[in-house]
C-alpha cells in the first residue's frame, strides 16, 4: 500500500499503522479457526477488522498516488515511483514466504525447492497473479494451505496505478470538474455491477470492487480537498448512520460503511491534532501487511493451541521487527532511487 512521506503535515503515516494492526488482528481470529474478531461482534456479523484495514488503505492511496501522479506530471516518473515503493518489499515477501514454506513443508526440502509448486509461487506472483498455496505447507492449520492471503490485494493496487495513470496521461486529473464526473461513473458502474471490474486483468473477483471503490474516493478527496468538508460532525453523522446501515442487507451496509470509513479515514489524516511516527521507526505499514500472514501462520503451525488474542501478542512484535528491518534495509533505499531509474527516459521525452 501506498505510502507519503514521514512527517507531512498529515496523520497518514499513523492510519496506516492503524489499517496494518486491524488486519493483522482480524487474521489473527480467521487462522486460529476462531468465529469473530471484535469488529465482527461489534457490527453483529457485517463487518470484520481486516475489511476496514484495507478500505483505510486504498483510501489513502487513492489519495496519495492521484497527488503523486497530479505533482510528478510524467507517466515514466510515476511509473518508477510507484513501482519503487510497492515492489521491493512485495518481492522479498514472495522471497519469505517460500522460507517459511520451507520450514513448515511436509515434503524434504529438496523435493520442497525443485516442486513446480514452488516456482510457481514465485513467478506467478511476482506477476501479480496471486498463488496462496507451497507445497506440504500449512495443509492442517485451522486456515489449510495459505501462505500469504494478505497478497490478494495487491493486483488490484497494481490496476489503481494504471487507472491513475491513464487518467492522468490523457489530461483528465488537470481537468478537474471532468475526472470528478468520471471518477464518480465509475463508481457508480461499481455499486450497480461489481463484476465490471473484472474488465481490468487479474480482478475477476468480486472482492475487488468494495477496496476499488474506496481507491476511487480516495481519487476525488484528492481532486476536490479544498471543496470537501473534513469535519467531526460529519463523520460522527456518518458513524451513526453506519450503524442503521448494517441492517438494511449485507450489500448496501458494506457499501455505506466503505464510504463512511473512506470519509472518516481523510478526516483523521487532515485532523488538527498530529500523531508523528519517528524517523527511528519509519513507515513499516507496508512491511507489517505483507509479511504478517506468514508470520501468523507459522505461528500457528508451531502452536496449534494457541489462540486469537496470544496469536496477536506473539504476532504483532515479530512482523513489526520484520517490517522495520523491511523499511530500513529495502523500502527506504528504493525510494532513494527516485529520479534515477527513469531520468534517461525523461531525458529523451
Amino acid at each position: 500500500m501506498t505510502t507519503g512521506h514521514l512527517h507531512r503535515d498529515n496523520n497518514f503515516d499513523a492510519l496506516r499503522l492503524v489499517a496494518a494492526t486491524l488486519v493483522i488482528l482480524s487474521h489473527c481470529w480467521a487462522l486460529t479457526g476462531s468465529v469473530v474478531d471484535p469488529v465482527v461482534v461489534l457490527t453483529q456479523g457485517h463487518l470484520y477488522a481486516g475489511q476496514l484495514g484495507v478500505w483505510v488503505f486504498f483510501a489513502m492511496s487513492g489519495y496519495l498516488v492521484t497527488r503523486s501522479f497530479v505533482k510528478r506530471r510524467s507517466l515514466w516518473a510515476f511509473a518508477e515511483a510507484r513501482s519503487l515503493r510497492i515492489y521491493p518489499a512485495f518481492g522479498i515477501a514472495v522471497v519469505f514466504g517460500v522460507f517459511v514454506g520451507a520450514l513448515a513443508t511436509t515434503l524434504p526440502l529438496r523435493a520442497y525447492l525443485n516442486d513446480i509448486g514452488t516456482w510457481a509461487y514465485v513467478s506467478r506472483n511476482l506477476l501479480f497473479d496471486i498463488r496462496f498455496e507451497l507445497p506440504g505447507v500449512f495443509a492442517h492449520n485451522p486456515f489449510p494451505n495459505a501462505v500469504n492471503g494478505s497478497l490478494w490485494t495487491l493486483p488490484l493496487e497494481a490496476m489503481m496505478y494504471v487507472v491513475v495513470a491513464i487518467l492522468g496521461v490523457t489530461a483528465l486529473l488537470a481537468r478537474r470538474v471532468v475526472a470528478g464526473a468520471v471518477l464518480v461513473a465509475a463508481i457508480a458502474v461499481l455499486i450497480a455491477e461489481p463484476s465490471w471490474l473484472g474488465v481490468l486483468p487479474m480482478l475477476g473477483s468480486p472482492l475487488y470492487a468494495v477496496p476499488a471503490i474506496a481507491f476511487l474516493l480516495g481519487m476525488l478527496m484528492a481532486q476536490f480537498r479544498d471543496d470537501i468538508p473534513c469535519r467531526g460532525g460529519i463523520a460522527l453523522a456518518l458513524l451513526a448512520a453506519g450503524v442503521v446501515s448494517v441492517h438494511a442487507g449485507p450489500e448496501i451496509g458494506t457499501l455505506y460503511a466503505c464510504f463512511a470509513t473512506s470519509y472518516c479515514t481523510f478526516w483523521l489524516a487532515f485532523h488538527r491534532v498530529r500523531v508523528r511516527i519517528p524517523e527511528s521507526i519509519g513507515d513499516v505499514s507496508y512491511g507489517l501487511y505483507v509479511y504478517a500472514f506468514p508470520v501468523q501462520q507459522l505461528i500457528v503451525w508451531l502452536d496449534p493451541a494457541i489462540g486469537p488474542w496470544g496469536l496477536f501478542c506473539v504476532a504483532l512484535p515479530v512482523t513489526f521487527m520484520l517490517a522495520w528491518f523491511s523499511w530500513h534495509l529495502v523500502e527506504k533505499p528504493a525510494l532513494a532511487l527516485k529520479g534515477v531509474l527513469a531520468l534517461p527516459l525523461l531525458r529523451t521525452t
